[in-house]
């Protein structure tokens, strides 16, 4: 099989590959798929099937047999530290006691206070055959309120503690960053699932001594889990250090973004130390906290806060201003944040060519985005119709842009209303549709935000949504004859202003 990495050079944390494949066979397939790019491996022993757990039993060494040039961690997983164990724990330590000799460098020992008297010996077993242990606590659904003194508990048991805790917010990424931080010991603490993932790319911030990835085409050893060669070239993973500068982007959902692959190319191709990072972020106050700490160079905003943004800005161009909505933030030397709305200019670039054949414009949606839209068309003399789900905000959105516009000069006319349902006739407002909500973004790939809205097929209809590039919205526009245009080009337009501003904060 043929590599998917290139060589390079490792600086902690390492990447340690977990083999969650049935057999052995596969597990040796996929170590030689990434070896290039991985620095250990750990051996899920739990997850292969009946028939290659005896076979192991019968020979151990044909564990280890291929892995050379690597750290080997030997792991059996218990069903309630997320593994699929499905015999007796006797039986499951007797198994890691059998396989000790086999070769492995490490073993994975769960050092929990249930039961932890009879895994003691297990332990003593592995330090007699000069086996590292890794002393490790899972928490599958929460974090614990004692990482500290887990840790120091952890740290007395094993060689290395290991704390594996599932964030249900931006609070818990931080106490765990606290922790780690505070934790003088060798140590690995991660965050699974979706409020986890920067914990995985961020090791070096936490003094990780490894992180754990899954290759991308098997079942994943732990939520949150980030293939070897994402790692390696889309995270920079063995190229941070001190020295790195780190931004982000912030938002709710977050999965689908394009922001990392795209500021992340420009920065590896600028030959810049720096790495872009995606938080999904619940509680935006609580984020900028967590960004003073890391600390954050620059931000990038989407969905659902950049009105949040906008506040929490210390300083603000003239396009946070008028919309009340922030899609940059940059760090001042003094550590506070200056907000830029870079979306104003990114949102007109998709339909310049086109504004001058619009009579009017329906906006559906009344968050930050919705401004920066109703802001960039009213600027240009478009009229805009705002309409949304709650009608009292599109007319506080109409109230507060009026009055800015009108400060301006601009007598540009604004409306609201509710959303456009079966018999609407939109008029002139219906020239162009924008759709600025995130009905329909990934992974709510049904969302329309106006289902029973009938197109004439005369509509230009303007998803600012990029993935998926084809919203369900644009797709019955598109049947009905109308011309659409999807947000990438919006996207594009905003994150090369982005990554222009980024670069002003770079040495």
């Amino acid at each position: 099989m043929i590599s998917i990495c290139t060589g390079w050079t490792s600086d902690m944390p390492d990447i340690c590959l977990c083999l969650t494949a049935e057999t052995m066979a596969q597990n040796n397939a996929l170590f030689r798929q990434y070896r290039s790019c991985i620095d250990m491996v750990e051996l899920r022993v739990d997850l292969l099937s009946d028939a290659e757990q005896a076979t192991l039993r019968a020979d151990p060494e044909l564990a280890v047999r291929e892995f050379h040039g690597v750290d080997s961690i030997l792991t059996v997983r218990r069903k309630i530290d997320g593994g699929s164990w499905k015999r007796s724990e006797v039986e499951r330590i007797a198994l890691l006691e059998h396989m000790l000799p086999a070769g492995f460098t490490s073993i994975d020992v769960e050092a929990d206070q249930v039961g932890l008297s009879d895994r003691l010996s297990l332990i003593a077993s592995a330090r007699a055959a000069g086996v590292t242990v890794i002393a490790s606590r899972h928490y599958m659904e929460y974090v614990p309120t004692d990482l500290d003194s887990e840790l120091q508990r952890l740290s007395a048991i094993g060689d290395y503690a290991k704390i594996a805790a599932r964030p249900n917010g931006i609070a818990d990424f931080r106490r765990l960053l606290h922790a780690a931080r505070a934790h003088a010991g060798p140590h690995v603490v991660l965050g699974m699932g979706s409020y986890g993932v920067a914990s995985r790319i961020m090791g070096h911030t936490f003094g990780n001594r490894f992180t754990f990835s899954s290759a991308a085409d098997v079942q994943q050893a732990a939520s949150g889990h980030i293939s070897p060669d994402v790692l390696q070239t889309l995270y920079a993973h063995g190229e941070t250090g001190s020295a790195t500068r780190y931004f982000a982007v912030a938002g709710d959902p977050i999965a689908h973004s394009k922001s990392p692959e795209y500021h992340n190319r420009r920065f590896r191709a600028d030959g810049l130390n720096a790495l872009y990072v995606p938080f999904r972020v619940d509680d935006f106050d609580e984020f900028m906290e967590l960004a003073r700490e890391l600390p954050l160079s620059g931000i990038s905003v989407t969905v659902p806060h950049k009105e949040s943004a906008a506040r929490a800005a210390a300083t603000v161009n003239e396009g946070v201003t008028a919309t009340r909505a922030c899609n940059t933030l940059i760090r001042q030397s003094d550590g506070s944040y200056r907000g830029v709305n870079t979306d104003i200019e990114g949102f007109l670039s998709a339909i310049r060519t086109r504004l001058s054949t619009f009579r009017g414009a329906t906006v559906l949606g009344a968050g930050g985005a919705a401004r920066a839209a109703v802001y960039a068309l009213a600027s240009e003399g478009v009229p805009v119709l705002v309409c949304n789900r709650t009608l009292s905000r599109a007319q506080t959105l109409v109230a507060e842009l009026g009055e800015i516009l009108r400060d301006e000069g601009q007598s540009t006319a604004l409306s609201a209303a509710a959303l456009p349902g079966d018999g609407t006739d939109l008029g002139a407002y219906g020239d162009l549709i924008v759709q600025t909500s995130s009905v329909g973004m990934h992974p709510d790939h049904e969302g329309d935000p106006i289902p029973a809205y009938r197109f004439c097929g005369t509509e230009t209809v303007y998803d600012i949504i990029y993935t998926p590039p084809m919203t369900p919205v644009l797709k019955r526009a598109q049947q009905a004859g109308c011309a659409i245009v999807n947000g990438s080009g919006m996207f594009d337009a905003q994150a090369d202003a982005q990554y222009r501003l980024f670069r002003t904060v770079l040495p």
